[in-house]
């Protein structure tokens, strides 16, 4: 399965503007007229990385490891943790959802 980063093509440390921006550059690429499958893609991969509490679920739980052990799971969730960067906003939200 491939995450919503992978499909818009971003890394952990992506921006809210620089999601934003990398989701307009692909629905130009991609209108829903043209490449109605491909922008469904995008468009789920965005409201996914759009919303504060989503994108730390996606960045946290959205598991890789090539193997099922509670080792690789753990370590898979370190990783992700020490590499995501999160917002001073996003973590707000996080704690005072409206």
């Amino acid at each position: 399965m491939t995450g919503a980063r992978e499909t818009l093509g971003l890394d952990g440390g992506a921006s809210p503007s620089e999601i934003r921006d990398r989701f307009l550059e692909l629905v130009r690429q991609h209108p829903p007229d043209r490449d109605p499958e491909r922008f469904a893609a995008i468009h789920a991969a965005y409201k996914a990385l759009e919303d504060p509490t989503s994108s730390l679920q996606t960045l946290l739980f959205e598991l890789e490891p090539r193997d099922d052990s509670w080792d690789a799971v753990a370590a898979d969730v370190r990783k992700r943790i020490v590499r995501g960067r999160l917002e001073l906003q996003s973590l707000l939200d996080l704690a005072d959802p409206e």
